[in-house]
């Protein structure tokens, strides 16, 4: 699988689609992550080794650069200091909720002159 999504995107980024390449890479990026959290549980030191080597390879590629900031971080964090990564997925989580509830605060309000009116 990662085989074909790997060779799906470097034929989206040789073809100039550079924005669906990017899109695959951090399909690709997650995915990998999936993958290892599963094979951590399981404690399935094989797999972890390969996964490490999958994500050493991934950030070496170009189209790696033009991924999100936040998936970047997630991504290391996931493999070279997984408590903190952890703690970094909460604290998104929970600054998703305050911007969700904050969002839903302001439904009905105007923006003008950088505040928010009735």
């Amino acid at each position: 699988m990662y085989e074909c999504e790997r060779f799906i995107c470097d034929q989206e980024k040789e073809c100039g689609r550079i924005k669906s390449a990017v899109i695959r890479e951090q399909a690709i990026m997650n995915r990998i992550i999936e993958w290892y959290i599963k094979s951590r549980y399981l404690q399935n030191q094989i797999v972890m080794d390969y996964l490490n080597k999958l994500a050493a390879d991934e950030k070496r590629r170009e189209i790696y650069s033009f991924t999100c900031l936040s998936l970047k971080i997630k991504f290391s964090l996931a493999f070279y200091c997984f408590p903190l990564y952890w703690i970094y997925c909460d604290i998104l989580y929970v600054l998703g909720k305050i911007k969700a509830g904050f969002c839903s605060l302001k439904k009905g309000c105007k923006r003008k002159n950088g505040r928010y009116e009735e």
